[in-house]
């Protein structure tokens, strides 16, 4: 069996780095995240920072065509979320009525983890705790999915995906799980407990047995989608020679 091995000092590098955004490039030149950072500052409503939301992605959209790099959008949208869920999360902070933040780390995965954000993309979350439980904790992510729910979904118009994980579930994780958590990103709260949970998650993933399940996943789909990329109307994600390729191949 062909497992990951990561030690926790290699994990925390990797933690550190993972929390910072590519800053170059003339759409993130362009609208600064200190720039959306002050905007958000003065916001409190859910209504308002779900408007906002969506006057900024409108605003990104209009950048979407030629000379325009499409990953150069998707990274600034990336951005942009970013942003948004970590005054998100301060404000659940606030709410909660917490004395001191709790230790949960707050995540990316699938294609939001991988900066790969197209304006109409699913935003994938996954909240960690270190601990199952614990009425802080608790309190701290109920407002913080309330906030998600109102801001980006019924005002913003966006699609949120969440998870809750805990660190003592990855060895039972399932491939489709494990998919999306290989991405993950720490956007927000502890770094400690997220370099805790990619050290479980790696320390016990088994590359081999994940990649045959994929290569026969995608066998499944090419038969529902084609086997074929010369095809008048292609399914661009799931058809051959698609993005579900391109992700199996970085794998």
């Amino acid at each position: 069996m062909a497992r990951v091995k990561l030690d926790a000092h290699s994990v925390a590098e990797g933690v550190e780095g993972l929390q910072e955004m590519p800053t170059s490039g003339s759409i993130l030149a362009r609208y600064l995240r200190e720039e959306w950072v002050q905007a958000l500052a003065q916001l409190q409503d859910a209504r308002e920072i779900g408007q906002w939301v969506a006057q900024q992605r409108e605003q990104l959209m209009q950048q979407i065509r030629p000379p325009q790099d499409g990953m150069e959008t998707c990274r600034a949208f990336t951005a942009l979320i970013d942003t948004v869920v970590r005054r998100l999360y301060d404000l659940a902070l606030e709410r909660a009525h917490v004395a001191h933040p709790p230790e949960v780390a707050v995540a990316a995965t699938g294609g939001y983890g991988r900066m790969e954000l197209a304006p109409h993309s699913d935003i994938d979350i996954t909240f960690v705790p270190e601990r199952d439980s614990d009425a802080a904790t608790d309190r701290v992510i109920r407002e913080m999915f309330r906030l998600l729910m109102d801001v980006m979904m019924e005002y913003g118009r966006l699609k949120v995906g969440y998870a809750y994980r805990l660190i003592e579930d990855c060895p039972t994780l399932d491939h489709t799980t494990q998919s999306a958590l290989i991405d993950a990103r720490l956007v927000t709260g502890s770094r400690r407990v997220f370099a805790r949970f990619l050290g479980e998650f790696w320390g016990q993933f088994n590359s081999t047995d994940f990649l045959f399940r994929k290569i026969m996943e995608r066998r499944q789909m090419l038969a529902r989608y084609g086997s074929t990329p010369y095809l008048v109307e292609p399914n661009i994600k799931e058809g051959a020679g698609g993005l579900r390729d391109l992700h199996l191949i970085r794998w």
